[in-house]
């Protein structure tokens, strides 16, 4: 019988629960603890939640019995005026890094977001938004961030002789730091938004704002590589990368009836 091995924190329950019923559904028989070495089997699913150090062995395990990676984190968007948790889903990787599949269901237009008008401030300021550090060794943010991309911004401006360049903000993540402003107050005088892989990138992109990102990946194909773009950011259409980010995030309701999952496993199932 095929095994999930689904490592994620026992707390709060009725997560790790919906994990486990939805796998259950599909016929897998669960267990909700970390394999030991050679129990993963190549017929296994492996879940985890990011790809941390916590859950590196787990990863490993997976990898050397060539079974399928499931990498689980908070959700990206969430549907507009609920409260309700989504959980990001993909194989092998998080926040892009990884693969998932998208179908020709329409699951953006039920979160109910909606995508602003790209904004044009040539006076405003590049708003710089820094991360935790934490996630694979791939996809975490180095430290420090701001310190390193800021000059990178400067001298792009530099060698443009752009006489008066924009002010460069950070906005320090609110999990290491009190935030003194709200996202809304540091949107509303920035030019463009600049960052690691922080899911600030999608709230810039909805917010109209021009945003790039660092890090090799992003959920949001939207979001800019090259930094020179911000001497002029382009402004592609939004919709279709929002449209598959919205096959990366699933409802609990989606991850304990099995939908989520058999999605992501269509190949293997």
């Amino acid at each position: 019988m095929r095994t999930a091995w689904i490592t994620l924190r026992h707390e709060p329950p009725y997560r790790s629960g919906a994990f486990a019923n939805g796998m259950e559904s599909l016929g897998f028989r669960v267990k909700l603890t970390f394999p030991a070495s050679g129990e993963v089997k190549p017929q296994d699913v492996v879940i985890t939640w990011n790809l941390n150090p916590r859950y590196r062995p787990a990863e490993e395990a997976a990898t050397r019995a060539g079974a399928a990676l499931m990498v689980a984190e908070n959700g990206y968007i969430p549907k507009a005026g609920d409260t309700t948790p989504y959980y990001a889903l993909a194989r092998n990787g998080h926040n892009g890094s990884g693969f998932w599949y998208v179908g020709a269901e329409d699951r953006w237009t039920p979160l109910g977001q909606t995508i602003r008008p790209w904004v044009s401030r040539p006076d405003g300021y590049i708003l710089v938004a820094d991360q935790r550090g934490i996630g694979s060794e791939l996809m975490k943010c180095p430290r420090p961030f701001y310190e390193t991309v800021a000059p990178k911004i400067e001298r792009i401006f530099a060698k443009a002789g752009i006489r008066k360049p924009p002010a460069i903000r950070l906005r320090e993540h609110p999990g290491r730091h009190v935030a003194q402003r709200s996202l809304t107050e540091d949107f509303s005088g920035a030019r463009a938004v600049v960052t690691w892989a922080s899911n600030v990138a999608n709230e810039a992109l909805l917010a109209g704002l021009p945003t790039f990102r660092v890090a090799p990946y992003h959920v949001n194909e939207a979001a800019l590589t090259d930094l020179h773009l911000l001497l002029d950011p382009p402004q592609p259409d939004r919709l279709p990368a929002f449209k598959k980010l919205a096959w990366a995030q699933w409802s609990l309701r989606e991850i304990e009836t099995g939908t989520a999952f058999r999605s992501l496993l269509r190949d293997v199932l």
